[in-house]
């Protein structure tokens, strides 16, 4: 049971997390470095935010750990631009787009 105004994260195969405040907050925080594997170059976006939010990165959903982290390799172009929507379960949403230099 989770009370109103709380949220829990329920991962196929693990226990339930213990309830929380609910939080309608959209922040991100990320971390851009650069790699060169093989012979190709990319982008490393590395991001942050409540686990409970929905991200997406150029329009697809990805999966957040139970901290909230996300882990993304991109090719490497001469003009890079990221768009990552943070939603919250309460429907607030914020774009950040990203450029990458």
């Amino acid at each position: 049971m989770v009370n109103g105004g709380f949220q829990n994260l329920t991962v196929v195969g693990e226990p339930p997390s213990n309830a929380v405040p609910i939080i309608n907050d959209t922040s991100l925080r990320y971390v851009i470095t650069k790699q060169a594997l093989n012979l190709g170059r990319y982008i490393v976006l590395s991001g942050y935010t409540n686990p409970f939010n929905t991200v997406k990165v150029n329009g697809l959903e990805q999966s957040l750990d139970r901290s909230g982290n996300f882990f993304l390799q991109l090719p490497a172009t001469s003009s890079l631009k990221v768009k990552i929507s943070v939603e919250t379960s309460f429907g607030k949403a914020q774009i950040y787009e990203i450029p990458i230099l």
